[in-house]
């Protein structure tokens, strides 16, 4: 079953990442389809990254990377995204072929925040109760409506 999945996602994928949108910073790569909505730029998602991670004390310099494809319904649907947002950790023995794969559909900035700070909790393996995370969510919240991402709504 997972050979058919991939085998059916390869096409769709690596033509979806040809004809479409890329954008890197630090840690965060986006790829996003042109009739895509709900973009945020590569820059303000590696500083949310890095704004959790500081919150959490957690050391920047292992920060994961985080591949963002912001789809259509139809590809989400393809890719067996159920909702909005779907992760996946690609896991590698070597760290540095780890990577996660966010797949959003029309997301806000709340759904990219959430996504960040899940991936996270789970990258260092943190067991926050809901108090400390609702204190770090509005900290970082704060910082981040405070910063407007040039390439936003467009």
């Amino acid at each position: 079953m997972a050979l058919t999945i991939a085998l059916v996602l390869l096409p769709v994928v690596s033509s979806f990442s040809q004809n479409n949108k890329k954008e890197v910073s630090g840690h965060v790569y986006v790829v996003s389809s042109i009739v895509a909505r709900g973009q945020v730029s590569a820059e303000r998602l590696d500083s949310c990254l890095r704004e959790f991670a500081q919150e959490w004390k957690q050391d920047e310099r292992r920060l994961p990377s985080v591949v963002f494809l912001v789809v259509s319904p139809k590809l989400a649907s393809a890719a067996l995204v159920e909702g909005p947002v779907g992760i996946r950790r690609k896991y590698s023995p070597t760290s540095v072929e780890s990577y996660y794969e966010v797949w959003m559909v029309n997301p806000t900035v709340e759904d990219y925040m959430k996504a960040l700070e899940g991936i996270v909790e789970d990258y260092f393996q943190l067991k926050p109760d809901d108090r400390e995370r609702k204190e770090v969510w509005v900290r970082v919240a704060r910082v981040q409506n405070a910063t407007v991402g040039a390439s936003e709504g467009k």
